[in-house]
């Protein structure tokens, strides 16, 4: 996953960037590496101020309020998904919250390989029809899109997830 070259790449992002600019770095960005999200990503919500605002809202309301990241732990035996959670910041920590299951599959943005996360049947409502897209913008940094979750824009809610030094 090494699109550290890359012009711009994480660092020309801005938190507040708009949905157009954030759609374009995610189709600009590099195809990923499965089994390079292993470990503990911190994660924020980019966009603007209301999408922002909105997406803590929404988490809240959709039991996942607090969240903060996510952790991709493990390989299936033939290594073609990766089991991980979201984390939830309770109490000034980080805690597990929906399970997941990322792997390799077309984005829905551009039809380019993306790592695709898919969260169980059972999940509480949104989470089930819920599905999040990832890609490099360098060796620690993924931007991602969430479709599916509600008042969400109909091109995903973008966020930012950074690796977690020693963690991967």
């Amino acid at each position: 996953m090494s699109t550290a070259g890359r012009v711009g790449g994480a660092s020309a992002l801005k938190p507040n960037a708009s949905l157009p600019e954030l759609q374009q770095a995610f189709r600009d960005a590099d195809a990923p590496e499965l089994t390079a999200i292993v470990g503990v990503h911190d994660g924020e919500i980019l966009g603007p101020a209301w999408l922002r605002n909105g997406a803590v809202l929404t988490m809240r309301l959709c039991g996942m309020r607090g969240w903060c990241g996510k952790v991709f732990r493990s390989a299936t035996a033939n290594g073609d998904t990766l089991d991980g959670e979201n984390l939830v910041r309770r109490d000034g920590r980080s805690e597990p919250s929906i399970p997941m299951r990322a792997r390799m599959g077309p984005s829905r943005v551009d039809g380019r390989p993306a790592i695709v996360l898919s969260y169980p049947a059972d999940a509480q409502f949104p989470w089930s029809r819920v599905t999040d897209e990832l890609r490099p913008l360098d060796d620690q940094t993924l931007l991602g899109l969430s479709f599916g979750v509600p008042l969400g824009p109909r091109h995903g809610t973008p966020f930012l997830l950074r690796r977690v030094k020693g963690t991967g």
